[in-house]
């Protein structure tokens, strides 16, 4: 598939893989290609980095199998104050490679 060749072939690229975890995020299929194939990459690159994006994801990640796969990876979420979202932003930004 066309579309599967291109993920993956864009992710071995990345230096880092940003999956944004939504409230309908374990619903799309694609979604979980795509954090399964970044999994296997992370093997030999420890490269993911998750962003909790909805307080829904906040209780996906409590449970199986989101619960194994964030643990010891680096997990974000912007907060709800702006105080919050002005260091989610800057912690993102220290994670990401300089060019």
């Amino acid at each position: 598939d066309g579309k599967a060749d291109s993920i993956i072939e864009n992710m071995e690229k990345s230096k880092r893989v940003i999956i944004i975890l939504s409230d309908k995020y374990d619903e799309n299929e694609w979604c979980k290609f795509e954090c399964q194939r970044a999994e296997i990459l992370e093997l030999n690159n420890g490269r993911i980095i998750f962003i909790k994006y909805h307080p829904e994801a906040d209780e996906m990640i409590e449970n199986e199998p989101w619960k194994s796969r964030v643990k010891g990876r680096k997990v974000f979420s912007p907060g709800e104050k702006k105080s919050e979202r002005r260091w989610f932003w800057g912690k993102i930004k220290y994670e990401l490679p300089v060019r």
